[in-house]
């Protein structure tokens, strides 16, 4: 006679149905993956940081707020006001 199987497999899951422990196996694959892809992207910036803090740029060039629209590209046209302004009529 045939003993019994102490292990019985379990019955057939229906077409789509996906076993759980591909799930889980699946979602920690996942969460692995995103883990890791968030620790590449903090220490990239923390690396960009600290590099940036130690090493700043060397051709910065110091602008006076006060004086910037005396000379140069940002010169403002100073004009007096008029003592008699000319209206124009609506176009029309």
């Amino acid at each position: 006679m045939v003993e019994p199987s102490s292990n019985p497999s379990p019955p057939p899951l229906p077409d789509g149905i996906v076993p759980e422990h591909v799930i889980a196996r699946t979602e920690n694959l996942w969460l692995m993956v995103m883990v890791s892809m968030l620790v590449v992207m903090m220490a990239i910036i923390v690396t960009t940081g600290i590099l940036g803090a130690l090493h700043p740029s060397s051709n910065v060039e110091v602008v006076d707020p006060l004086m910037l629209h005396l000379r140069g590209e940002f010169v403002e046209a100073i004009s007096a006001p008029q003592s008699n302004p000319t209206v124009l009529p609506p176009s029309g």
